[in-house]
């Protein structure tokens, strides 16, 4: 009796280490040792405390249990040691691994993955309004290596642009990259190599430059000089050394006074640094026409000294004495600048008569250059003699336009028929 019960347990044994165990099941899975099965009751771990885990004895790797303190929830052990599967007070699963991040059911949350992490792209299907077409980034494993952005092949490859979008869900664009490389910041369509607002005006097209370093310097732009022809760059910029001095400029080369200058109290300059005035040219200026009324198109500015001095009718002046005769007085107002011009219309009574118009200072000495030097040959014939002459004043001062006839011949007429034909024209120019 006893060899035939143990015949039968042998048996048994045999059996159950070749086929699968079922609990609550008659037909457990095939690829199950043991199927548990059940519509109300679940499969209960072993629990224990953080110290009676840690106290286990050369755990088995898979060896799983439940943690009721500490952060608790079900573990299991690995190769590198204990890691918990569900935390039960987060409720968030952890990374596989060894990985310390972790993701909540939601989907938010932040993932740590280890050195050099492969990836397998997935397949999110083809893009519609309810899925995404994965771009191809490639790069390399060095910090400076560069960082390539594209459409994946076979996704676009024809035509594809760059969209990036902000706000609720996306719902704003923010910026376009077009297949052709044109960017547009506030439109669909760029025109150029970047487009800023839209063409209707509801999107504006400012841009900012925010300034350099320097206390005064504000921002700049470089043009860079052309391909064929152009010898020196330009540039566009705010400049200054201190706040007073503070300028827009737009310069070829190195030199602002290649360009226009504009004060920050509106002065513009050409060819000048520091304009004093609302316009200010340092060389010609050529202008077709003027626009304005006949009395005010080419009138002297108001703010601009200067006058008119006639001198008097047919005036003789003798060859006697020392020949030399005070024709008019020129007074100058300030200290400045000026320009003096006269215009004499004069005749003699001899022949071969050497006479000299001049310019003498408020000291009464002569102005150096300022000789306008008629020989007549021929008495009483009319002859205009003309000398423009640049003083320079330090207050106002009395200048005095003269005459000098050569002693022994005969007297120098200056004539004046009522017209101002005689005349001195004196101009402040700085």
């Amino acid at each position: 009796m006893k060899k035939i019960f143990f015949l039968i347990n042998v048996l048994l044994i045999a059996y159950f280490a070749e086929a699968q165990t079922g609990i609550g099941t008659t037909t457990p899975n095939a690829s199950a040792k043991l199927d548990v099965s059940s519509t109300n009751k679940g499969f209960l771990p072993p629990r224990m405390t953080y110290a009676q885990r840690t106290a286990i004895s050369s755990p088995a790797e898979g060896l799983m249990v439940y943690q009721t303190d500490g952060t608790s929830g079900l573990y299991y052990y690995g190769s590198s040691g204990w890691i918990y599967i569900i935390n039960s007070t987060t409720n968030v699963v952890s990374v596989v691994n060894g990985g310390t991040g972790t993701t909540t059911a939601t989907g938010t949350g932040s993932v740590v993955l280890n050195t050099s992490p492969s990836f397998t792209t997935p397949s999110l299907g083809a893009a519609s309004a309810t899925s995404i077409v994965v771009p191809l980034i490639t790069g390399g494993t060095g910090t400076t290596q560069t960082l390539t952005f594209k459409p994946t092949s076979g996704n676009g490859t024809t035509g594809a642009d760059h969209i990036f979008q902000v706000g609720n869900n996306g719902g704003t664009e923010a910026m376009r990259i077009l297949n052709n490389g044109n960017i547009g910041i506030g439109t669909t369509s760029p025109s150029s190599a970047l487009t800023v607002g839209s063409a209707n005006g509801s999107i504006g097209g400012e841009i900012t430059i925010n300034p350099q370093g320097a206390t005064n310097e504000g921002g700049q732009i470089s043009f860079k000089r052309s391909l064929s022809g152009g010898s020196a760059d330009w540039t566009i910029d705010h400049f200054g050394t201190s706040n007073a001095d503070a300028r827009f400029r737009i310069f070829g080369g190195t030199s602002e006074t290649n360009g226009i200058t504009i004060k920050e109290n509106g002065n513009i300059g050409i060819g000048i640094v520091s304009p004093t005035e609302k316009l200010e040219v340092n060389g010609n200026v050529k202008a077709s026409s003027f626009i304005g009324s006949a009395s005010s198109a080419l009138s002297a500015p108001t703010n601009i000294t200067y006058g008119q001095i006639n001198v008097p009718q047919n005036l003789n002046v003798a060859s006697g004495g020392d020949g030399f005769t005070n024709l008019v007085d020129i007074p100058l107002p300030s200290a400045g600048t000026y320009r003096i011009t006269y215009v004499a219309r004069v005749s003699v009574a001899n022949s071969a008569t050497l006479a000299v118009l001049f310019l003498r200072n408020g000291s009464n000495t002569q102005v150096s250059g300022s000789e306008a030097t008629p020989i007549f040959n021929l008495a009483g014939v009319q002859v205009m003699s003309t000398m423009t002459t640049y003083v320079t004043t330090s207050g106002a001062e009395t200048y005095k336009f003269g005459a000098w006839v050569q002693s022994g011949a005969g007297n120098l007429q200056i004539i004046n028929d009522g017209n101002g034909r005689s005349k001195v024209l004196w101009e402040k120019i700085q």
